[in-house]
């Protein structure tokens, strides 16, 4: 399934990216082919997800520690799944 994240924080763009790839590397790679985070300004990011298991990665996500940092940078997320469209 793949995933866009649509991100907004008050930390800086650099901290955001470092703590997300760390994050999916160190925690999430077991449910996870590929990770892109992409800077729209210094307080948006949209992280593009190629995952295998959502529910794995939801309970991840709903972790107390990755909660906590989130409430302290003001990260507030917004996810989306996408599909490719089909030709007709």
């Amino acid at each position: 399934m793949n995933l866009l994240i649509e991100s907004e924080f008050n930390c800086s763009f650099d901290l955001y990216k470092e703590k997300v790839q760390e994050f999916y590397e160190q925690r999430a790679g077991d449910c996870l082919k590929k990770v892109e985070v992409l800077m729209v300004n210094e307080n948006k990011a949209y992280t593009v997800l190629d995952c295998s298991d959502f529910r794995m990665l939801s309970k991840l996500l709903l972790s107390q520690d990755l909660i906590k940092w989130a409430d302290k940078n003001g990260c507030k997320d917004k996810i989306y799944a996408m599909a490719p469209l089909e030709k007709e």
